[in-house]
C-alpha cells in the first residue's frame, strides 16, 4: 500500500516508464521503530539509483505525511544467505561495488543487459563469448577479454552487460567498472604499491575507452602492472576499445602482448534490421509514438546506434517544444535529419550556444571560474549535453576542463530538478534547446 502511495507521488516528477525501470524493482519493507528499509536487487542497481534517482526519491519521501525515516540495503539472494541483507546507512555509498564513477551510457543508463543488446548472426560469436565469460566468472579461459569495435556499435553496452551479469550471478564482491579516464582519476598521483593495494580487493576489472592510453606511456606502465596483478590472481579483466590493439602503434610491446594474450572479439557494424530494432527500442523508451516507416527511415539514414539515439533525442526535443498553435511537422523533421548530418550537434556547439546565451565566453564554461553566473551557465550546458546528446557523464566532464564525475552528476540533477519546479529555468532550457537543435 505504501509503495503504491509513494509511486503516485513520484508520478508528478517521473513518467510511468521511468518508474518501471528504477522504482518498481525496489522492495520496501518495515524497519525498526517505524522506519522503512529500501532494498535494492543488487549492488550495481544501487549505484545507478544513487547517481540518477536518489535525490528525486528522497524529495518525494519528505512529502509523505509526517515525513519518512528510511535506510537502504541490498538483499542477499545467494544460496545460504538466508533472509539477511547488507545495510547501507542513509545513503547507498558503501556497496558491494566500490564508490567509483561509472559510464552513464552503460549498464545503468541504458538498462544495458544481454537481453537488450541487439545483434544478428554476424555478431553471434562475440555475444556468445561475452555471455560465457559472465557465467564462468573468475574461472574463465578468456582473460583478458578484449572487445573492439568502431564507435556506436555497442561495445560499451556489451561490456556493461558482462559487468552486470557478473555481479548478479558470480560475485557480490567489489568490481571496477569505468572508463580509462575514470581509472586514471582513481590512481592519479599514487605510487605503484598504493595502486596495487587500491585494487587488490577488486574481484574484476572492466575498462572502457582503453585506446585513450596510446599517447601516455606512464599510464601504459601502470596498466601493465594492474593487468598482471589481476591476471596472475586469476581475476576477470574485460576491456573495450575502438580498434584491434595492433592498430595502435603507440601501445608498448608489453601492453600489446597482455591484450593479445587473451580473447579478442570484434563487434561489426549493425545492419539495417538491427538498426531498425534499435530505433524501435529508443522510440518506446522516449515515448515518441513514431510509425514503423518513420523508424525505418531513421535506421536507413544512420549507421551507428549512437547516431540513431541522437536523432531520436532530437525528435523528442522538437516534440516537447511543439505547441498547439505551432505543431511540429514530424515528417518534415525526419526528412531534415539526413541534411543535418554534415553539421551535427556536438558538445562544443552546445557550450558555445549556452555561453553566448548567458553573455559569456565559451572558455569560461570550460574553465575553473566559480562565479555564480558562470557556474550556473556551466551546469545548464552540462545538462544539455546529457539531455540532447546522451553523452556519458565522464565525457561531459572531460569537455568541461576535466570536471569530475560527481560535479557533472550534481549539475545534471540540479538542472533537472529546476526545470520541473522553476518557471524561469524551464524557459531558459527550452530556449536553449531550440537554439541548439535548430542547426
Amino acid at each position: 500500500m505504501l509503495k503504491k502511495q509513494i509511486r503516485s507521488l513520484l508520478l508528478s516528477s517521473c513518467t510511468n516508464q521511468q518508474l518501471s525501470k528504477w522504482f518498481d524493482p525496489l522492495s520496501l519493507e518495515p524497519g525498526d521503530e517505524g522506519s522503512l528499509v529500501v532494498y535494492f536487487p543488487h549492488a550495481l542497481f544501487a549505484e545507478w539509483f544513487k547517481d540518477n534517482f536518489q535525490s528525486v526519491f528522497e524529495q518525494n519521501m519528505e512529502s509523505l505525511p509526517g515525513g519518512a525515516r528510511f535506510t537502504y540495503a541490498i538483499k542477499k539472494t545467494s544460496p545460504g544467505a538466508g533472509a539477511g541483507q547488507t545495510p547501507l546507512r542513509g545513503s547507498p555509498k558503501n556497496l558491494g561495488v566500490k564508490d567509483e564513477p561509472r559510464p552513464q551510457n552503460g549498464f545503468a543508463d541504458t538498462a544495458a543487459s544481454f537481453e537488450t543488446f541487439l545483434f544478428n548472426r554476424k555478431n553471434q560469436f562475440p555475444v556468445a563469448a561475452a555471455k560465457e565469460l559472465a557465467c564462468q566468472g573468475n574461472n574463465n579461459q578468456y582473460n583478458p577479454f578484449v572487445i573492439h569495435a568502431q564507435s556506436g556499435c555497442g561495445k560499451t553496452h556489451l561490456l556493461s552487460a558482462i559487468a552486470g551479469e557478473f555481479i548478479r550471478n558470480v560475485t557480490k564482491n567489489n568490481i571496477f567498472l569505468g572508463t580509462l579516464y575514470e581509472f586514471g582519476t582513481k590512481i592519479r598521483n599514487k605510487s605503484e604499491k598504493s595502486i596495487n593495494r587500491n585494487f587488490e580487493d577488486y574481484s574484476a576489472l572492466f575498462l572502457d575507452n582503453f585506446q585513450d592510453c596510446q599517447e601516455d606511456q606512464d599510464m601504459q606502465n601502470i596498466l601493465v602492472l594492474t593487468l598482471d596483478t589481476f591476471l596472475n590472481a586469476k581475476k576477470t579483466v574485460a576491456i573495450a576499445m575502438d580498434n584491434h590493439p595492433a592498430a595502435y602503434p603507440g601501445f608498448s610491446a608489453k601492453l600489446r602482448s597482455r591484450l593479445e594474450g587473451g580473447l579478442l572479439v570484434e563487434i561489426k557494424k549493425p545492419d539495417l534490421d538491427v538498426r531498425r530494432q534499435y530505433a524501435q527500442q529508443q522510440n518506446d523508451l522516449l515515448s515518441l509514438g513514431l510509425k514503423k516507416n518513420d523508424l525505418l527511415s531513421v535506421a536507413q539514414q544512420y549507421q551507428e546506434f549512437r547516431q540513431i539515439q541522437g536523432a531520436l533525442r532530437k525528435v523528442a526535443a522538437f516534440k516537447a517544444l511543439a505547441t498547439e498553435d505551432e505543431p511540429m511537422d514530424l515528417d518534415q523533421l525526419l526528412k531534415s535529419i539526413n541534411t543535418t548530418q554534415a553539421n551535427p550537434l556536438t558538445k562544443q556547439l552546445i557550450i558555445e550556444k549556452t555561453a553566448r546565451y548567458f553573455g559569456l565566453d565559451s572558455l569560461e564554461l570550460t574553465g575553473k571560474g566559480r562565479k555564480s553566473n558562470v557556474a550556473s551557465a556551466r551546469q545548464v550546458a552540462m545538462y544539455l549535453c546529457r539531455e540532447l546528446l546522451g553523452t556519458p557523464l565522464s565525457g561531459i566532464g572531460e569537455s568541461f576542463g576535466g570536471k569530475n564525475h560527481s560535479t557533472v552528476i550534481y549539475a545534471v540533477n540540479k538542472i533537472t530538478y529546476l526545470v520541473k519546479g522553476n518557471k524561469d529555468m524551464h524557459n531558459i532550457v527550452s530556449e536553449l534547446k531550440k537554439l541548439c537543435t535548430s542547426l
